[in-house]
């Protein structure tokens, strides 16, 4: 069951890691563009690769690895062997990814939009304790975005490569891995906040994805320059999730 564990992981790695590619190079595009065009989120992602020759084919591959993530992390939520704080992250982390599937079997499929994150979260403001649930759940966002920052500066990163797989190649393999973990924290912690601005806020028009979350980031001072350093992380993260599907071993 492990080994079978294993493999859906790095299946996962490899497609989640093609979508924040996607995902960095429209990123990097706006900055070079201006204000042309605007900074596109996962779904931007898939429409972009879904342009690519054999576009279809490639993100009906990613839409199933992404499957594939959601049932491993599935199985370690239901592994009694792992912590209860563990299980419980694995579980919304299926979640999280489950929906990043079901986005592009909607675009493959051409489907209508159906409830959006946004109508959830109008649904749970409206229910007793829910703004605060909503408030633990953002301060947990920018936890673990805090959390992949200093994984960056560290250098000690959450998957550890088979010794000797990359040869001479490893060092700078690890480098972009923490520039590419340092943008995406940075990204995450600005999500977070927009969680919990919509607790405050009770409205459910003050949350935005990654590619607000990038806006933000080209709204400040030097923003084009910023936000092609961060486009440039989001695609060494996904480069670097390519390369732990392929070549790496996850922490058990």
């Amino acid at each position: 069951m492990r080994g079978f564990r294993t493999a859906l992981t790095r299946i996962g790695f490899c497609a989640l890691g093609a979508v924040y590619a996607g995902l960095g190079y429209l990123a990097i595009r706006v900055a070079v563009e201006g204000a042309r065009d605007r900074v596109k989120g996962f779904r931007g992602s898939f429409r972009f690769l879904l342009e690519q020759p054999s576009g279809r084919v490639f993100v009906a591959g990613i839409a199933a690895g992404l499957a594939a993530f959601t049932l491993a992390r599935l199985l370690e939520a239901a592994d009694r062997r792992r912590s209860f704080f563990l299980r419980i992250a694995s579980f919304f982390d299926a979640l999280a990814h489950a929906a990043l599937a079901w986005g592009a079997v909607g675009l493959l499929l051409r489907l209508r939009r159906g409830p959006t994150t946004r109508t959830f979260l109008g649904w749970l403001l409206g229910k007793p304790g829910g703004p605060t649930v909503l408030e633990v759940a953002g301060g947990i966002v920018i936890l673990l975005g805090a959390i992949q920052i200093v994984q960056a500066v560290s250098g000690r990163l959450p998957s550890l490569p088979r010794k000797g797989s990359l040869g001479a190649a490893g060092p700078v393999v690890l480098k972009a891995g923490r520039f590419g973990y340092f943008a995406r924290g940075t990204v995450s912690a600005i999500i977070g906040w927009f969680l919990i601005r919509t607790a405050l806020d009770l409205d459910p028009r003050n949350y935005h994805d990654i590619g607000a979350a990038l806006s933000v980031i080209e709204r400040l001072r030097f923003g084009g320059l910023l936000l092609g350093i961060a486009g440039t992380g989001l695609v060494a993260y996904g480069m670097y999730l390519v390369l732990v599907g392929l070549f790496f071993r996850p922490r058990p």
